[in-house]
């Protein structure tokens, strides 16, 4: 145990020291941490955010680390996760409702249609927390989180409690102004859907995931779509399949035989092979196409997040 963390575990019972990222993200890699720790209460988060703070120790907001990759040599500090008590959903007038930062996006999406809450069946197959598919404007099927957004709170690095319109955040496709930062934690978010009839969410959101399903190797572990879109129609996937990459591998990391905008983990990939497999890939695009692959999925380092490329 680093003398940093000392005591941790007395604030957040839920701690665990020198665990492995590979145990709280869906890529399934990545080396030791400081700790990870989990708050069930604001005022859990609250006191680990002033312990750390007190301490300089860096640490790193994970939801359900579906987006990210962490280093082989692990990550000098603390893995934060949100738990119960962020993961409440509670229900306003003309399709308005609040879901706490920790709820999986999943779950969300399938309590909101159970209620005639339509609008963000695209989410019911994501698989992030509220929290962090807010912070980084998570979407599908040409549809994101931001477009109904009403606001957020968060609980600052000193464990202030803070409210942020939905325009503060600047949503833009797959980025806003969260993405990245650590000063401040999304504790709760608000969205606006619209009234529906329950039956017609319910099936629209089968229709989303059964095409997810046929298309995407969901069952394999990864951390979903690796390249942004780059635009003007031209989707990711269907570029790096035309390059003939899919099946390509660094060691234990492929790039999808099923979706090519995919890289999974077969089996004991690093994140060595996931940042070799993404440069060939955007190497090939770049001579072949003239097209400059801009990654989605996020390194992890000390401190700071920097884009895997």
């Amino acid at each position: 145990m680093r003398p940093e963390v000392r005591g941790l575990d007395a604030l957040a019972p839920d701690t665990q020291f020198d665990q492995a990222a590979t145990h709280v993200t869906t890529f399934r890699i990545g080396g030791p941490a400081w700790a990870v720790t989990r708050a069930h209460t604001p005022e859990q988060l609250r006191d680990v955010l002033r312990f750390l703070a007190e301490r300089s120790v860096p640490y790193r907001m994970v939801g359900k680390g579906s987006n990210l990759l962490f280093p082989d040599e692990g990550y000098p500090g603390v893995l934060l996760l949100l738990g119960d008590g962020f993961s409440e959903l509670t229900y306003g007038e003309n399709g308005l409702f609040t879901a706490g930062a920790g709820m999986s996006l999943p779950r969300m999406a399938n309590l909101i249609a159970r209620a005639g809450i339509a609008g963000l069946e695209f989410s019911a197959q994501i698989p992030g927390s509220v929290g962090g598919s807010v912070a980084v404007n998570a979407g599908a099927f040409a549809q994101d989180l931001h477009s109904k957004l009403i606001g957020v709170r968060a609980v600052t690095r000193m464990g202030e409690e803070i409210a942020l319109p939905a325009a503060a955040l600047r949503g833009a496709y797959r980025s806003t102004a969260l993405k990245g930062r650590q000063d401040f934690i999304l504790t709760e978010a608000t969205f606006r859907g619209e009234s529906a009839d329950a039956r017609d969410v319910q099936r629209k959101q089968k229709e989303y995931g059964l095409y997810r399903e046929k298309t995407q190797p969901l069952k394999m572990a990864s951390a979903g779509c690796v390249f942004k879109n780059p635009g003007k129609g031209c989707s990711a996937g269907a570029l790096i399949d035309q390059l003939g990459l899919k099946g390509h591998s660094v060691g234990d990391a492929q790039v999808s035989e099923k979706h090519a905008n995919f890289i999974v983990n077969t089996g004991h990939a690093r994140a060595v092979d996931v940042l070799e497999l993404i440069a060939q890939v955007q190497a090939k695009a770049m001579a072949e196409v003239g097209i400059q692959l801009e990654t989605e999925i996020e390194l992890v380092t000390a401190g700071q997040l920097a884009m895997a490329a």
